[in-house]
């Protein structure tokens, strides 16, 4: 299966660094990656695998909720993007219920 990025990661991610003013080189050093890759997760071409979420989110000092919140993103993508592909174009509405309902019984189990 194909990892896809939830388009929000990478706009909350360029939003936390535009807000400190810091340059994607700046980041990249700080994280050892290269600048390159960073904007690609940002513009939501690469899932960034944990650990490089990791230190993106280390070096940006964010309250455990915002966190929490970042890896969500990351993960809801990935959790789901299986459940999305498998949508029928002439079978949408019943994908879609089916779908309603898979997120509805994960969010219960929570």
């Amino acid at each position: 299966m194909i990892r896809k990025v939830n388009p929000q990661l990478g706009i909350r991610l360029k939003e936390l660094r535009t807000k400190k003013k810091w340059s994607l080189r700046r980041v990249a050093d700080m994280i050892g990656v290269n600048y390159s890759y960073l904007y690609s997760i940002e513009e939501g071409e690469h899932v960034p695998s944990d650990e490089v979420l990791s230190k993106i989110l280390k070096v940006y000092s964010l309250s455990q909720s915002e966190k929490f919140d970042i890896f969500n993103l990351a993960h809801l993508s990935q959790e789901y993007t299986e459940v999305l592909e498998n949508i029928n174009k002439d079978d949408f509405i019943k994908s879609a219920t089916s779908f309603y309902r898979h997120v509805k019984k994960q969010k219960n189990e929570k």
